[in-house]
């Protein structure tokens, strides 16, 4: 039985019409044909780089479990060449935009040339009585905005056809003037965006606000496979998740010692980022999630002066604490007008601290440290242009944290350093990475990856460089899978981290049935199990963007790792091993071995070293004796998000006689209050990290009285 080839669209849009062919995928290079044959970001992959430039190319796709309609699988995924770094840009879009365009084809491939004429258009594209149609329809402005012009536009479309609904994704002006650091949108109340590195401007550059898929009822809305998804709802974690989204890490991170201020160079105490996810927490109106997920964790938040919208961690902290502003509200604020006109909160945020600094410099007098009206007036005014290019014209490149052309946070998670470096499709496409690097906190900590990938003493020690090498590389593999299937990350790492799913199961279920088939450029089909099948897509998918990537930069010199990254790369266990694991040379290039695998029918990758490298293991926190300890008789639990519901507080205090283990203070806490113990332990395994001072503790640590311990539950990404 032959497998089922993707059905593409082409829509060519020169000035006042679109052009439609519809396709079955193929392409000449053996393994972009076996990658796009799976579906989602390995079908986007290969649509860009088809025949012509990909730089005037816009690709949206689906992955097999979108199309099939499982549940937690409703992502679009997007890719094209990055205005603002040169490079290939992915990303993925949640929102109903997947399951629409799923009902109709798998991937829709827009081009064409620049657009010369000012009236913005939105993209209408539909199926009828079996044809593929595409319409432009130009956009009534008014008095009003884009965004409702464009949104305007979308419900006439769908009123036009009765029984039919329609999902769009639109650009706001950033995206239309073509702003390097535009996003794409979708939905309203909130908005959910996507896109760094400016692919909302290669919508812009077609003359295109938006993107209208107009399918019938029946098929938009049918819930397809009609299997119950993995127990989700059965993942700790998970369950966290859907109670605070990713704000929690507000207090993870401040527990950690990472939460830190005015452009990263002071850091917020515990405390501090308990409160900010206790306030996220008190602003929080509604959630919602992909269809049929059991355990939605987007949220909805009220806004100052009406309206409602979304948040996720890393855009808040970028528009929040780092720029001196102690009210998660006000970072909402920023972020509304962020959504208004399209632009990546990450680099606008950016962008506002390196102004802010620039200002206590006397080089500027705009944004300040801590003042939302000055803040919100820049935001309103900010150039087009990256944060990285407004570094170099302030001459405050030694104050800007970068990796790859885009703006990066640093971290003492070696591995999440690492990853901002060398991840392909942008610096920060894991979502949900490193989900499984912290330290375990049980009385075994494992040797190796879910997959049987065996690793060092300390590799799951976030503050050790022993094994990161490989544990990006396989996170990154994974990631990559996920993002072929259309499957949600977040859902993933839940089964996966609290040991609801094996790796086999969860592929069972999301794997396309494409996977399975042999040939050249699938040399995936060498592997037996369905997980290592899926891995090995995936690696295969990041060695193909790479070997994309080398093609785009040419033979020039390879882009420098950032000087804030370089120490803690050159460690060994860092940078040495990533190379060694992903099969890359001095120079970052793909080598020829993982080339003629790539292209291969079926053999088995020296993907990972075949013997663990002699690491000396780096210096961690020192023994518990020589470490001066508070006085007072009490031990304090900090907490954050649905873990301080079930206690009843954010913090709470136990009292013991002396030094204690962690998993004994543990086992009172769960013993005092045994609503939260389903928070605590997974049977007899401690479930939440636990920090003290910064430092992770594991379960036969001492703890001492007067310590304060911050346990955290949450996942780690978003």
């Amino acid at each position: 039985m032959l497998a089922r080839r993707p059905r593409v669209v082409t829509i060519r849009i020169e000035q006042d019409r679109a052009t439609v062919r519809c396709s079955s995928f193929a392409h000449p290079v053996p393994h972009l044909d076996g990658l796009g044959a799976l579906g989602g970001s390995g079908l986007a992959l290969a649509l860009l780089f088809g025949e012509g430039d990909p730089r005037s190319r816009l690709v949206l796709s689906v992955g097999g479990a979108t199309v099939r309609g499982l549940p937690s699988s409703g992502r679009l995924s997007l890719a094209g060449v990055s205005p603002l770094t040169g490079m290939l840009a992915e990303a993925t879009l949640g929102g109903e935009g997947g399951r629409y365009l799923g009902s109709l084809c798998d991937g829709l491939l827009l081009e064409g040339p620049a657009a010369l004429e000012d009236t913005p258009r939105l993209l209408l594209v539909e199926e009828r009585a079996g044809d593929f149609c595409a319409s432009l329809i130009p956009l009534e402005l008014g008095a009003g905005s884009l965004r409702e012009a464009c949104r305007a536009a979308a419900r006439r479309a769908e009123l036009d056809v009765p029984d039919s609904k329609v999902a769009l994704i639109e650009v706001g002006e950033a995206g239309l003037a073509r702003s390097p650091i535009a996003v794409i949108s979708t939905g309203t109340n909130p908005m959910s965006s996507a896109g760094r590195g400016g692919l909302g401007a290669l919508l812009g550059r077609l003359g295109l606000a938006g993107v209208a898929i107009r399918a019938s009822s029946h098929s938009a809305t049918s819930s397809g496979d009609k299997r119950q998804l993995l127990p989700s709802a059965k993942s700790p974690r998970l369950q966290a998740r859907s109670q605070q989204g990713t704000l929690e890490l507000f207090h993870a991170f401040a527990a950690r010692g990472e939460l830190s201020g005015r452009n990263y160079s002071e850091f917020l105490a515990p405390q501090d980022g308990a409160r900010l996810s206790a306030e996220a927490d008190s602003l929080q109106r509604d959630r919602h999630g992909c269809r049929g997920c059991s355990t939605p964790c987007g949220l909805v938040f009220e806004r100052k002066g009406g309206g409602r919208g979304g948040a996720r961690f890393s855009a808040a902290w970028a528009l929040g604490p780092n720029l001196g502003l102690e009210s998660f509200e006000d970072a909402l604020e920023l972020l509304g007008i962020c959504d208004e006109l399209g632009i990546d909160a990450r680099e606008a945020g950016a962008c506002l601290a390196l102004l802010a600094l620039a200002n206590e410099r006397g080089q500027v007098s705009s944004a300040r440290f801590g003042d939302l009206d000055s803040l919100k007036e820049t935001l309103n005014n900010l150039p087009p242009q990256g944060s990285a290019q407004l570094a170099r014209e302030l001459n405050l490149e030694r104050d800007h944290f970068s990796a790859q052309g885009a703006a990066a946070r640093p971290e003492r998670n070696m591995a999440s350093t690492l990853g901002q470096c060398v991840a392909t499709g942008g610096n920060d496409p894991m979502r949900v990475f490193p989900f499984l690097v912290s330290p375990r906190v049980g009385d075994k900590i494992p040797a190796e990856l879910p997959d049987g990938t065996p690793l060092p003493a300390g590799a799951f020690d976030p503050r050790k460089p022993a094994g990161k090498g490989r544990v990006v590389a396989w996170h990154e593999d994974l990631s990559a899978a996920l993002d072929i299937t259309g499957f949600c990350s977040f859902s993933a790492a839940g089964l996966i981290a609290d040991e609801i799913s094996g790796l086999d199961e969860l592929a069972a279920w999301i794997a396309p049935t494409e996977l399975a088939t042999k040939g050249p450029g699938r040399p995936w089909a060498a592997y037996a199990n369905s997980g290592a099948k899926l891995l090995a897509a995936g690696r295969a998918l990041i060695l193909a963007r790479r070997m994309q990537n080398e093609l785009l930069m040419g033979e020039g010199p390879r882009a420098a790792f950032p000087e804030w990254a370089q120490a803690e790369l050159n460690l060994p266990g860092m940078l040495d091993e990533y190379q060694n694991t992903r099969g890359l040379d001095g120079e970052g290039r793909v080598d020829e071995q993982r080339r003629k695998w790539l292209d291969s029918e079926g053999e088995p990758a020296p993907d990972r070293p075949a013997e663990l490298p002699e690491l000396a293991e780096s210096e961690g926190e020192p023994p518990a004796a020589s470490l001066s300890f508070p006085s007072g008789e009490l031990v304090t639990i900090g907490t954050a998000g649905h873990l301080a519901s079930l206690l009843g507080a954010a913090e709470v205090r136990l009292e013991f006689d002396g030094p204690t283990r962690l998993v004994d203070v543990l086992l009172d806490c769960a013993e005092r209050f045994p609503k939260a113990r389903p928070l605590l332990f997974v049977e007899s395994r401690i479930l939440p990290t636990t920090w003290r001072r910064g430092e992770p503790l594991h379960a036969k640590d001492l703890v001492y009285p007067g310590d304060r311990l911050d346990l955290v539950v949450v996942l780690a990404g978003g």
